[in-house]
């Protein structure tokens, strides 16, 4: 189970590197970025319901992972959805037309890719 998740981890992390590679091409950057998102939110779900993640997090649950790295990794998760939220909500802003806000969206573009990948990494890392 746990390969299942890093190997769908991966394939979404590339099918966000393609969004973000098609930027120009809006609808289908949406599109694209959209399923992403959802697809994350729902591995997100099957990971706390199959490994009971923040249990393990808190000390509420046994676990044979590197709590060390545990603790790394659960605030990348977190800022990756947090920054997910962030880059939909600026998203659809500059959908709205407010085109001023697309140099925060780029940079904050480039945070969230770092924290997905840490966020890939260390999940390869702890299973």
């Amino acid at each position: 189970m746990s390969l299942a998740f890093n190997i769908s981890s991966l394939l979404i992390f590339v099918a966000i590197l393609v969004g973000v590679a098609l930027h120009h091409r809006v609808r289908t950057h949406v599109r694209i970025m959209k399923v992403c998102f959802t697809l994350d939110v729902l591995l997100l779900i099957l990971v706390e319901v199959f490994r009971g993640a923040i249990e393990k997090l808190l000390g509420l649950e046994p676990s044979t992972v590197d709590g060390t790295m545990l603790a790394v990794h659960v605030p990348l998760a977190v800022g990756s959805l947090v920054w997910w939220i962030l880059q939909l909500r600026s998203g659809s802003r500059i959908l709205a037309g407010r085109r001023e806000l697309l140099p925060r969206h780029a940079l904050h573009a480039r945070i969230f890719l770092l924290l997905r990948l840490g966020n890939l990494v260390t999940a390869f890392l702890l299973y």
